[in-house]
Parts: C-alpha cells; structure tokens; sequence
C-alpha cells in the first residue's frame, strides 16, 4: 500500500512536471501560420501590413528562421521602411544569416551609402554573430550536416526511382535508406542523450 502511494505521488509530480514543461515550449505552429499569413500579405501586394504581421511573429519567439527574417527584410527594402530593414538584417544577423549573404543581394545596394548601413556593419554584425556563434551546438550541427549531404548522396543516386514514386517497388533502395535512417536515428539520439539527458 505505501508503495502505491509513493508510486502515485511520483506519477502525479510528473504528470505537472511534464505539463509545465510542455506549456512553457514556444507553439512553432503558430509561429509558421502567422509567418504563412505574412507572407499571403505579400502576395496581395500588402506590404505594410506584412511587415506588421512579419514583425509581430519574429518579435515574438525566442528564435526566428533566418529565412523568416530574409524575407522580411525584402519587402522592407521593396517599399523602403528603413527601419523595419535595419531591425530584419539585424534579427537575419542574429539567427545565422552571414554578412557575404547579405552584402551579395543588389535589393540591399542602395542601403550602403546609408549612415544606419555603417553602424550595421561595423557595430551590430559582430555582436549579434558571436551570439549566433554561442549559442549554436556544433557538435549536434556538424552531425546534422554529415547526414544531410549522406542523405542527399544517396537520394540524388536513386533520384529518378524517387521521383517517379517507384520507391516501393525497389525493395533494394528501401532496404538502403533505412537502414541509413537507423543508423543516423541511432547516432543523433546519443547525442540528444549527452545534451539533454532527463528525456
């Protein structure tokens, strides 16, 4: 009986634990249908407003997909906001997006001549890519990337059965790429195992 009790006592406790932890995780799909709304903003050519809605997701959430920021980024330089631009690069900045990425777009040309352009370059760049750098795995990230380009090897190799949906019918190439989907599974959950270990 007192086993019971403690048993149920520790169920109980993560049965709030668990909650908590799920309540207190960023909804991302929420994230995706206002950026998703945003971007049908563009679409019907109303600029302001996607900015508004671009600016009200990515400010936010505690990280932005850099490409979220790109884009958002644009449409400023299309309409010239200014300062929606320099806030956008500046958050690009911050989530990964490199300053050759940026400096090779000829939207943004006619940004450099700009006093805000400078103080981008020389003051905010720097601070906000070490933060970038910092906060990066980059154990986990050279893992991921590992597999991406194993991934891609072997999907381009057999692209044409791929594409043509004979996938199933190729019991060989199936056999292939599960058996390399076990193995990086198996792979990036150590990893997971070493970073965050009470999962």
């Amino acid at each position: 009986m007192n086993k019971y009790l403690v048993f149920k006592y520790l169920f109980f406790i993560y049965l709030i634990f668990s909650y908590t932890i799920s309540n207190s995780q960023e909804n991302y799909i929420e994230y995706q249908k206002g950026i998703t709304k945003a971007e049908n903003l563009m679409l019907d050519s109303m600029y302001n407003e996607s900015i508004e809605q671009f600016r009200l997701v990515l400010d936010n959430y505690s990280f932005n997909f850099p490409r979220d920021c790109i884009m958002a980024a644009q449409i400023s330089a299309y309409i010239g906001d200014d300062n929606s631009l320099y806030h956008f690069l500046k958050k690009a900045v911050r989530f990964g997006v490199h300053i050759d990425y940026i400096n090779s777009r000829s939207l943004y040309s006619k940004y450099h001549k700009y006093p805000w352009w400078g103080n981008f370059i020389n003051r905010d760049y720097d601070s906000l890519r070490n933060e970038y750098i910092k906060g990066v795995n980059w154990e986990y990230k050279a893992l991921c990337d590992k597999y991406r380009n194993i991934d891609r090897i072997i999907r381009d190799k057999d692209q044409k059965w791929y594409r043509n949906e004979y996938i199933v019918l190729r019991w060989d190439i199936r056999n292939k790429w599960e058996k390399a989907n076990e193995k990086y599974i198996s792979e990036v959950d150590s990893l997971i195992d070493i970073w965050i270990p009470f999962i």
